[in-house]
C-alpha cells in the first residue's frame, strides 16, 4: 500500500505545497479520494489566499465541499471560488475569474486580475462566463442578452438594458463603482453614465457621454 493509501484525513498532499501551508491540506487526487474536506494547497496559490480553496479538478470531483477555481472541478462546485495568485493577490476576498468555471457559478464575481487590481467591488465582465450566471454585471453585448439585469456600455447591448454601467478596465481605474467606460467620456463625468450616442438613443434614461456630447 502507497502512503496516499494511509491518508484518513486530509493531512497532505504534496512535500513542496505543505511547506508553505499553515494547516495540512490535502489535494492529490489520490489522497483527496477519502478526505472528508478539501483544500488546496498548491505553493502558489496559498501564498497569497487569505483561506484555503482545493484547485485540483480530479481531487475536487469527489470533495464534500467544493472550494475550487480551475475550470475543470468548479463544474460540479456548489459555490465558485477563485484562488489564481494575480486575481487573489489584491482582492480583499476571493473572486473566481476563469470564463469557463465561472459558466455555471451561482454567482459571479469579476475576474479579470487586470481590473479587479483597482476595483472597489469585483464585477464581473467576460461575454462567455457572464451568459449563465444568475446576476449579471458585464459590458459586452453578447453576454448582456440573455442577462436578468444588464449593465453594460457597448452600444448595441445597450440599446435593451433600462439602465447602463460599465466596467470597462480602463475606465473603471478610476471611478470608485462601475461607471460608464471609455476613458475619454469618463474624464469629465461626475457620474456614470451611458456612453455611445447611438446606443444613448433608445436607453431608458439619457446620460450621454461621449466627448463630444457631454461637453
Amino acid at each position: 500500500m502507497t502512503l496516499f493509501m494511509h491518508c484518513i484525513s486530509l493531512r497532505c498532499i504534496h512535500p513542496v505545497c505543505l511547506r508553505r501551508a499553515s494547516r495540512q491540506f490535502c489535494i492529490h487526487p489520490v489522497c483527496l479520494g477519502k478526505a472528508s474536506r478539501l483544500f488546496c494547497i498548491h505553493p502558489v496559490c496559498l501564498r497569497r489566499a487569505s483561506r484555503q480553496f482545493c484547485i485540483h479538478p480530479v481531487c475536487l470531483r469527489k470533495a464534500s465541499r467544493p472550494f475550487c477555481i480551475h475550470p475543470v472541478c468548479l463544474r460540479r462546485a456548489s459555490r465558485p471560488f477563485c484562488i489564481h495568485p494575480v486575481c487573489l493577490g489584491k482582492a480583499s476576498r476571493l473572486f473566481c475569474i476563469h470564463l469557463v468555471c465561472l459558466r455555471r457559478a451561482s454567482r459571479q464575481f469579476c475576474i479579470h486580475p487586470v481590473c479587479l487590481r483597482r476595483a472597489s467591488r469585483p464585477f464581473c465582465i467576460h461575454p462567455v462566463c457572464l451568459r449563465r450566471a444568475s446576476r449579471q454585471f458585464c459590458i459586452h453585448p453578447v453576454c448582456l442578452r440573455r442577462a436578468s439585469r444588464q449593465f453594460c456600455i457597448h452600444p448595441v447591448c445597450l440599446r435593451r438594458a433600462s439602465r447602463l454601467f460599465c466596467i470597462h478596465p480602463v475606465c473603471l481605474r478610476r471611478a470608485s463603482r462601475q461607471f460608464c467606460i471609455h476613458p475619454v467620456c469618463l474624464r469629465r463625468a461626475s457620474r456614470q453614465f451611458c456612453i455611445h450616442p447611438v446606443c444613448l438613443r433608445r436607453a431608458s434614461r439619457p446620460f450621454c457621454i461621449h466627448p463630444v456630447c457631454l461637453r
